[in-house]
């Protein structure tokens, strides 16, 4: 028989008698049912959140189960800003809307999806423009720039094959492969979706030459230490502007639809849920592919 559980949504601590022992209780079951279960990408990503969530509560003097509690952490993620993404911010802000419908479903909360939408101010998304997606000459520049076969390689999969570096940094030899003459690398994405990506055999060679005996990820290292590689490589090239592995990805998305590629097919490409996204990372091609702007009469 299933426990259920009751949840009250007063502000302080003490008026519940165990709101945190009853917190752990439904985000575990919460992530339990991600995508992946509780190992997989979806609920660690998720998990991080709501974890943080708690502290701040917790620091407050506050029930997480409160609007108080909610309002408190949508305040303090919005302060970040300007110091972390506006995309991290929004992420976050979503994770802990997902969780409290979630919640709401199985009657543990009475704070209602309207409330929690009302409660939460997510940052506005990025529109991207000309100047934020690195052009071929700044990509060419940074290859030629590389020390190593493996930074190589690493900035030839985030650019041609446009991946998230949460998806090249985990990237096996079994995921590289041959298939009716065209070569492949299967990628394992957000929600632990999977999807099949083309690349050149060129790109292919480079990755498969980078294996060594045991069966270790191709690159072997972690978001963080990618990142830095990435950061270095572009100073190295002395590329001006802020390059990061998911810039690469969207100059990848830009190229594609300069090239002609459509829309849906992008969008599967790059592992989207949603077409919006991707229109958001094409946006710069479809600006550039725009009707020329005509001479005014009076220039």
């Amino acid at each position: 028989m299933t426990k259920v559980l009751t949840i009250r949504t007063d502000s302080a601590l003490t008026t519940d008698h165990d709101p945190i022992g009853r917190w752990d209780e439904a985000v575990s079951r919460y992530l339990a049912t991600r995508k992946g279960g509780p190992e997989g990408n979806t609920a660690k990503t998720y998990g991080r959140t709501l974890q943080s969530y708690k502290d701040l509560a917790l620091e407050s003097s506050l029930n997480p189960w409160g609007a108080d509690a909610l309002i408190a952490y949508n305040a303090y993620q919005n302060e970040l800003r300007g110091k972390l993404a506006d995309d991290t911010i929004a992420a976050r802000l979503v994770h802990m809307g997902a969780f409290f419908r979630w919640c709401y479903g199985y009657k543990l909360t009475p704070i209602t999806p309207e409330m929690v939408k009302d409660i939460l101010d997510k940052p506005p998304k990025k529109q991207l423009s000309p100047r934020d997606i690195p052009d071929p000459r700044e990509v060419k520049v940074m290859l030629e720039n590389t020390k190593s076969a493996k930074e190589h390689a690493l900035v030839r999969v985030l650019a041609d094959a446009g991946l998230r570096v949460s998806e090249a940094i985990s990237l096996t030899s079994e995921d590289v492969y041959l298939a009716g003459g065209r070569w492949y690398i299967y990628v394992v994405g957000k929600g632990d979706k999977s999807r099949e990506v083309e690349v050149s055999e060129d790109l292919a060679q480079e990755l498969l030459a980078l294996v060594g005996e045991d069966e270790r990820p191709i690159f072997d290292m972690d978001r963080t230490t990618a990142f830095r590689w990435v950061k270095r490589i572009a100073e190295r090239a002395s590329v001006s502007k802020s390059i990061s592995p998911h810039s690469l990805r969207h100059a990848h998305a830009h190229n594609l639809r300069l090239a002609g590629y459509s829309l849906e097919a992008t969008s599967h490409r790059l592992g989207h849920a949603s077409i919006e996204t991707t229109k958001r990372y094409t946006r710069p091609a479809e600006m550039a592919r725009a009707e020329a702007l005509p001479t005014m009469p009076w220039d």
